[in-house]
């Protein structure tokens, strides 16, 4: 692991390390799309069982296949540290079901993480409200 005082050793920027974590990140793990299968309407996908998942959200453009595999909808929850929930479809009630369900999981989960919803796009994750 490649502590603060590591980079400073090795003269790495911040930006440096994240990009050497991000790399990290991708050789450590499969890519998305086979781990995570699109969803189709009243459906909630699940990456479970890995440390890694939730971080699979810093690589935004890894989750463009499958959004345009769902429709161009991808809507995410990461309520604990290995475990990242997502639908394809942005009605009042799967947004609800998902919130919900991400809900549950906080309130048991022993490594919690976050209740925030995400909504892929391509420039970026966006809170949904």
């Amino acid at each position: 692991m490649l502590t603060v005082k590591d980079s400073a050793a090795l003269k790495l920027t911040t930006n440096q390390v994240y990009e050497v974590a991000v790399a990290n990140l991708r050789k450590a793990t499969k890519v998305l799309t086979d781990v995570a299968k699109p969803v189709g309407q009243g459906q909630i996908g699940q990456l479970t069982g890995d440390y890694y998942h939730p971080s699979r959200l810093v690589l935004v453009d890894s989750w463009a296949p499958l959004a345009r595999a769902q429709g161009g909808v991808l809507i995410v929850a990461a309520p604990a540290t290995d475990a990242v929930l997502y639908i394809a479809e942005d009605s009042p009630v799967a947004i609800d079901a998902l919130r919900t369900l991400a809900k549950n999981i906080l309130g048991r989960a022993p490594n919690k993480l976050t209740g925030l919803l995400l909504r892929w796009t391509p420039a970026g994750w966006q809170i949904v409200p």
